[in-house]
């Protein structure tokens, strides 16, 4: 269901949703509430992608239809498949991606319009986020404040190395862009599609990043993909040693992600008790990608997964 007016869009937020009646009424009204107190009220639209859903999350996006709430409703395909449907029918010229059970603060549209007038002719943008249980954060969480922070990052796969500091629900990229360079979601796969494209975008074009952390990223929800064990090697590590990776700037630190995340992959699978995928990982790609790190990593696994998870923050 579309009802447009003609507006001048600045920014389309696209939701991608797949049965998450329990969370999506307070994601689309915070996404709304924080819109409609920023400095892009009157040049926004929220695009509400249904990938199938049959929990009823259908007909509660059809209620939210308006000029500047658009629904579409599409076969099943995943979260890519919804992104990637997302921002071929959206007509913002920037794209911000917002997850059904994650929320966003005024702050990230205060950090947009700042980063936005500093740097005009940037196309990703980004703020740092902040994980949240889902069990506790309705009682209230407090917000960060933007401080004007906004800055090109130059270091990304250093920081990177050391802990992710951007995630898909707090990401805005320029349409034309992503278009432009043919930049889409990887469909099909389970794990680091999102990923595998911040680390092209990054490398065709680094992003403006603020420490601020103005999106929660809510943990132990029910029925929700992150958060679970990564068993597979996902796109955005075959990339990071692709020749096309390659042939960017700062391969040191891409390369020792590279061999973190393999590590951590193998050692999901130990974990999982899944010995023979983990052979098989190491089988193909090589003996060179056990860090001493990695090889404690799946050590442990091995000893004590319960032990690894307790102590797997420090690792």
């Amino acid at each position: 269901m579309v009802l447009r007016l003609g507006l001048d869009t600045k920014i389309s937020v696209v939701v991608p949703i797949f049965n998450k009646l329990a969370t999506l009424t307070r994601t689309i009204d915070n996404i709304l509430c924080s819109l409609n107190a920023s400095a892009f009220k009157n040049c926004y639209e929220l695009v509400l992608v249904d990938d199938g859903s049959t929990d009823g999350c259908g007909d509660l996006v059809d209620c939210y239809v308006n000029s500047r709430v658009v629904v579409f409703h599409k076969e099943n395909g995943g979260p890519s498949s919804a992104r990637n449907y997302g921002v071929e029918r959206s007509i913002g010229e920037f794209v911000l991606f917002l997850d059904a059970d994650d929320l966003i603060t005024p702050e990230y549209f205060s950090f947009l319009y700042d980063a936005f007038q500093k740097y005009p002719d940037r196309c990703a943008f980004a703020s740092d986020y902040k994980p949240v249980d889902f069990d506790s954060f309705w009682g209230g969480c407090e917000t960060a404040s933007y401080s004007g922070d906004a800055r090109v990052e130059r270091n990304f796969y250093r920081l990177w190395y050391k802990r992710a500091f951007l995630f898909t629900s707090s990401v805005c990229i320029r349409r034309s862009f992503l278009i432009e360079n043919s930049i889409e979601f990887p469909e099909g796969r389970h794990s680091g599609e999102d990923q595998y494209v911040w680390f092209k975008v990054n490398d065709l074009h680094p992003f403006v990043v603020t420490r601020c952390k103005a999106v929660f990223y809510l943990r132990n929800v029910k029925g929700a993909l992150t958060g679970r064990p990564v068993c597979e090697v996902g796109p955005h590590i075959d990339y990071l040693n692709s020749q096309e990776r390659k042939n960017c700037d700062s391969t040191i630190y891409a390369a020792k992600l590279y061999k973190k995340l393999l590590c951590n992959v193998i050692a999901a699978n130990v974990r999982a008790r899944s010995f023979r995928e983990a052979f098989l990982i190491v089988k193909k790609y090589g003996l060179g990608v056990l860090t001493l790190l990695g090889v404690a990593k799946i050590a442990l696994s091995l000893i004590s997964p319960k032990l690894y998870r307790y102590i797997s923050g420090g690792l």
